[in-house]
């Protein structure tokens, strides 16, 4: 984790890492790529649908296969028991474990 993660964490604010980059949300169910970027499940997968490429870089994805990235969830769901204000109206805390 770098400085400004550290930071907002030290702050109880989400970090952008745990925001996915398709959606902007916090993810509750972040998966790799073939590619190593992460993102959350249902935003990937309905990316995945339509293309073929990275969100991030624009590159062909040599398969569609996604990883649980089981860290970085464990990550979000102790910042969400300190701080469960952080969920967006309407968002429920549905953290797979």
């Amino acid at each position: 984790m770098n400085n400004d993660t550290l930071a907002e964490l030290a702050e109880g604010q989400a970090p952008a890492s745990f925001l996915c980059p398709v959606s902007q949300e916090l993810m509750r169910d972040p998966v790799f790529t073939c590619d190593g970027h992460t993102f959350e499940r249902s935003a990937i997968e309905r990316w995945l649908r339509k293309h073929g490429t990275s969100p991030l870089t624009g590159e062909q994805l040599s398969n569609d296969g996604l990883i649980p990235n089981v860290i970085l969830r464990g990550l979000i769901s102790e910042l969400l028991e300190r701080k469960p204000e952080l969920l967006t109206a309407g968002q429920t805390c549905l953290l797979y474990t």
